[in-house]
């Protein structure tokens, strides 16, 4: 059921938006959310993630429309749009981060009663990695900022924390699920933060046994021999428009 939650999840986001076949769902605002020990996340989160999906998906067809010529018949949104979008869904995560908290879920009934204090904490660490991930495809992938700004590398060595503060166990571990979370920040990391991000993958690699590991970092390294820090500005997400249509790490 693990690699099922990290499917459901990971499937929303791709560098180029939804995945193909899938549609925009509205982020549910039920005050009754539960909290997914399978997924590793709130239960709203996926909702929250394809429609941020969405958004990368419609940005990246206006700007491949404007490259081509000055309209965008096929866009359905204007810029001023899409920016208002990406401000909202900003908010709508840093909200989430404030309320996803340890004292919230240690409440929450529909948490087993048999996970510890530490184990809660691990899985709001989860649960963040993934808010952040959220984030990293709304400032690149929607509004364009360089990787270089600190609102990005803020975000990624935040999640890089998210990793680095959860336990190593062996045992079931919300810590497999940020798979594609780290990803995410290795795509956007600079300097010292890469090789964070790769020691984060290797580690759970090890610990699991993940085979996919190795194709993930090779990717990753990939990325980062063509954006060697002498072009930060470069829009990754356009590179991988160049390379790949549909890539996805679970």
């Amino acid at each position: 059921m693990t690699f099922a939650a990290v499917h459901l999840h990971s499937n929303a986001l791709t560098p180029l938006g939804l995945r193909h076949g899938q549609l925009e769902v509205k982020c549910p605002r039920s005050a009754d959310v539960q909290f997914d020990v399978f997924g590793g996340t709130a239960s709203d989160l996926p909702g929250l993630l394809r429609e941020v999906g969405a958004m990368v998906k419609e940005k990246r067809s206006r700007h491949r429309s404007q490259s081509v010529s000055t309209g965008s018949a096929n866009s359905i949104l204007s810029d001023s749009d899409i920016d208002l979008e990406a401000e909202a869904l900003v908010r709508e995560v840093r909200r989430r981060l404030e309320r996803d908290t340890v004292s919230s879920l240690v409440c929450d009934r529909h948490l087993p009663a048999a996970l510890s204090g530490d184990d809660v904490q691990d899985y709001v660490l989860s649960n963040a990695g993934y808010l952040y991930t959220a984030l990293l495809y709304i400032y690149c992938g929607i509004q364009a900022l360089p990787i270089s700004s600190p609102e990005v590398q803020d975000v990624v060595n935040g999640l890089v924390w998210c990793s680095q503060s959860m336990r190593r166990s062996a045992g079931f571990s919300p810590r497999v699920l940020l798979v594609t979370p780290l990803f995410t920040a290795g795509l956007c990391a600079m300097g010292t933060a890469r090789a964070d991000v790769k020691a984060a993958l290797e580690d759970i690699g090890q610990l699991v046994g993940m085979p996919h590991i190795p194709t993930t970092l090779s990717i990753l390294e990939e990325v980062w021999a063509t954006f060697d820090g002498n072009a930060v500005n470069e829009d990754v997400w356009s590179y991988f428009e160049r390379t790949t249509s549909d890539f996805i790490t679970y």
